[in-house]
């Protein structure tokens, strides 16, 4: 599995609403599920603007990473991705962490969005909007 499509799983590179922790509640959930799911919908339309807009402001622009991580993606031929959920953990009022959950397809091969050993993905809130921290999500 390429690069881009292993980050494409984690941050999807996928999202059963799982959620533990405190703070925000079903706003903050929803929000970061709404993020996940823009996420795998970015790389779905090879759309690197709307892939890059999703991380937050100490990661700059990441229009550069967006353009070659959907590059990656695309090469792969045809991909379906199909997102269980977003599991969240450690929830509070501007931070979160989160895993996409679910499966994807390339060459009838299936394999897990996420893998067994996946490690969560930060997200904060800047401004009211809930952005990817993670800054070499893409790499």
């Amino acid at each position: 599995m390429t690069v881009a499509l292993r980050a494409a799983a984690v941050s999807l590179v996928a999202l059963s609403l799982a959620a533990c922790g405190g703070g925000g509640g079903n706003a903050d959930e929803k929000a970061i599920e709404d993020m996940g799911k823009q996420f795998l919908q970015a790389f779905a339309d090879g759309d690197a603007a709307a892939l890059a807009v999703l991380f937050g402001e100490e990661c700059g622009d990441m229009t550069a990473d967006a353009s070659t991580a959907i590059e990656q993606y695309e090469s792969l031929g045809e991909v379906e991705v199909d997102l269980d959920g977003v599991r969240i953990q450690n929830l509070n009022d501007t931070s979160a962490e989160f895993l996409l959950e679910g499966t994807v397809t390339s060459d009838d091969e299936r394999s897990p969005l996420s893998g067994q050993d996946e490690d969560f993905a930060l997200a904060v809130k800047e401004n009211g909007v809930w952005k990817i921290a993670e800054c070499d999500l893409l790499l």
